[in-house]
Parts: C-alpha cells; structure tokens; sequence
C-alpha cells in the first residue's frame, strides 16, 4: 500500500469500486486496518488470496515496488481463476 497503490485506491473510492489490499508491511495494516479494507500476508500464497475474497474479485490489480514478486502473485492468481 505504497504510493501507487493508494492512488489507485483512491481513485477506486471515488468511482465507488471496491477493493481489498493485500500488504506484506504488518505496521502499515495496522495503520489503515479501519479505513480500508485490507490483509497481512503475500500476495502470492492462496490462502491470503482466499482470505481477501479472489473467489469474488473481477479484476486484480498488482501494484508492487518489487518487479521479483509480479511473476509470483500472477501465477497464484492465474491459478485460483
């Protein structure tokens, strides 16, 4: 939940899409847990992806400072489609 990932949030919020932020960062769930909806954990394990609603989600956005973690997180979601 970094500085693109917040923009892309907010941009969300304002055209009312909801979202869900996974963030490997626990300090920064803690600092937005009530204001977003968002979860500990990596991206790239099923579980945490379960656990943030993939089964539901229509679009997944990977936004993230680390280019090693892209191919990871796809090939989880690509996975679980």
């Amino acid at each position: 939940y970094g500085v693109a990932g917040q923009s892309l949030c907010r941009i969300l919020q304002r055209l009312e899409i909801p979202f869900h932020v996974i963030e490997m960062n626990a300090e920064t769930v803690r600092i937005y847990n009530e204001k977003i909806s968002i979860t500990y954990g990596d991206a790239a394990s099923p579980q945490i992806l379960l656990q943030a609603g993939i089964e539901r989600a229509r679009l997944v956005a990977i936004v993230t400072s680390g280019v090693n973690m892209l191919e990871p997180v796809l090939d989880t979601v690509l996975n679980l489609n």
